[in-house]
């Protein structure tokens, strides 16, 4: 739930996935023999915006209440990031985060996902995090846009960091885009406003 649920206006703990249920019925006794859950369509508009009485997905505040895990991967309190910090109440009472979050770890650690793979997810999210804090700006030759580059560096290079890619590599994939006209692969470069929307 922590992946997926958010706080939203009309309840603390909504599910923002859609759920499809396919029940199996036995040919002999026409009753129920099996079920198979199926998770989809992850709301990901809500990770770069939600309402100011909503929260984006529980996780992302729990791993910036977590000083052990946020001092390793050096985030800042929630307030600090652009995806979290649009709500009005960033820890409503409503919502323990930090006991909802040894649940998350205890149920990783039940499910006997490795310290070093549950470290992976949570630096995708811490990635995520600073990934939000992105800006662009338009460059500029003789009055005419020719591309955008990054206005603060130190973002990108940690959250391509996080993701395991080079900075140059992760810059370049924000601020272009790849046009394949037959087998041959070309590079636009994007506008700020355009890399803002990639990033985002």
């Amino acid at each position: 739930e922590a992946f997926g649920n958010a706080k939203t206006i009309r309840n603390h703990n909504s599910s923002r996935f859609g759920k499809w249920i396919k029940v199996t019925f036995s040919r002999v006794s026409n009753k129920i023999s099996g079920a198979k859950f199926v998770n989809f369509m992850l709301e990901k508009t809500r990770v770069i915006h939600h309402q100011e009485h909503e929260r984006n997905y529980h996780i992302f505040y729990q791993l910036c209440l977590d000083e052990e895990l946020s001092a390793s991967l050096g985030l800042e309190p929630a307030k600090k990031y652009r995806y979290l910090n649009q709500c009005k109440e960033l820890y409503p009472k409503s919502i323990d985060d930090r006991e909802e979050f040894a649940v998350v770890r205890k149920a990783l650690n039940e499910m006997e996902i490795s310290a070093d793979f549950q470290m992976s997810i949570f630096k995708i999210v811490a990635g995520i995090l600073n990934m939000g804090q992105l800006r662009f700006k338009d460059e500029d030759k003789g009055g005419n846009v020719i591309g955008s580059k990054v206005v603060d560096d130190s973002w990108l290079k940690v959250a391509a960091d996080f993701f395991g890619v080079g900075d140059d590599d992760f810059k370049t994939a924000i601020t272009h885009r790849i046009i394949q006209a037959g087998k041959e692969k070309t590079q636009k470069p994007l506008t700020a406003e355009q890399a803002q929307d990639a990033a985002d």
